[in-house]
């Protein structure tokens, strides 16, 4: 469980960073801002559930990372380097 809450922070830190930067703030990236918010919203459902001990299949334990895929493709289409820096440093490491 441990080593699933490390890599939750791990990307929802990364999430954040995108979500900070003011390229991500200008309008034309709503649905990249839209998608990190969504995922980090999951992910701290996901820690929640852990942290109560609700009951999950094993599976459940560690972050499936299609399922917060979108966000981090959204950034490398944004054309900013510091974001596409960002997206490609959390995909690259491995989980």
């Amino acid at each position: 469980m441990q080593e699933s809450q490390t890599k939750s922070m791990f990307v929802s830190r990364a999430l954040e960073k995108i979500l900070a930067d003011k390229e991500v703030k200008r309008p034309q990236h709503s649905q990249l801002r839209r998608a990190c918010q969504v995922a980090l919203d999951e992910i701290k459902t996901e820690i929640e559930k852990q942290r109560l001990g609700a009951a999950a299949p094993p599976k459940a334990n560690f972050i499936e990372a299609d399922k917060y895929f979108l966000p981090f493709e959204l950034a490398c289409q944004s054309r900013s380097p510091r974001v596409v820096s960002t997206s490609l440093d959390c995909l690259q490491v491995p989980h």
